[in-house]
């Protein structure tokens, strides 16, 4: 349910990131969605003990299914979510309860707000807005993760980043 919450209803490309041997965020494998939306459920999950990234819009068609520099914003083509990535924010602090929230560590979250008219705002505009959300609250410690084409993780998968102690489970939150 997680990506049916904040990918558009359409057709395109979905990067999934993890890490290469060397721990630098280099393994793409692009899926096409939503026809292959099972195939690359099952890919996180056979990588879900990684730390799991993703980009929260679809993207035209990449050159080969491994290709890392396709996800950029030049290749953006349809976004229906503003997204924040909250770092240590206390997230009580938002002003607007998100539509899907994120824990990626015991601090750490992100949230999506999914816009039902997003046919009717450009890709740049919700980058804007994503944007407004991150001034409106840097100072209270919100991650400057407002740039379209921005990576974020997948729940269900693994924070192995060793300062947060013990890998953590990214978990979907249903209710804020």
């Amino acid at each position: 349910a997680f990506f049916e919450d904040v990918l558009p209803d359409q057709s395109g490309w979905v990067p999934i990131l993890s890490r290469a041997p060397f721990g630098k965020l280099t393994r793409f494998t692009w899926f096409c969605w939503p026809p292959e939306k099972e195939a690359m459920v099952d890919y996180i999950t056979e990588i879900g003990d990684e730390d799991v990234y993703f980009s929260p819009m679809l993207y035209t068609e990449p050159p080969t299914t491994e290709s890392s520099r396709w996800a950029t914003k030049a290749n953006v083509l349809r976004c229906v979510v503003v997204y924040a990535d909250g770092d240590d924010m206390d997230p009580d602090l938002l002003k607007v309860k998100p539509t899907t929230f994120v824990r990626s560590s015991r601090d750490h979250w992100q949230a999506y707000w999914r816009f039902t008219d997003a046919d009717s705002i450009s890709n740049f505009d919700l980058e804007d807005l994503s944007h407004g959300l991150y001034d409106a609250h840097a100072s209270d410690a919100m991650d400057r993760g407002w740039p379209l084409a921005k990576k974020l993780r997948v729940p269900y998968t693994m924070n192995t980043k060793p300062q947060y102690g013990l890998p953590y489970e990214v978990n979907y939150e249903t209710d804020m």
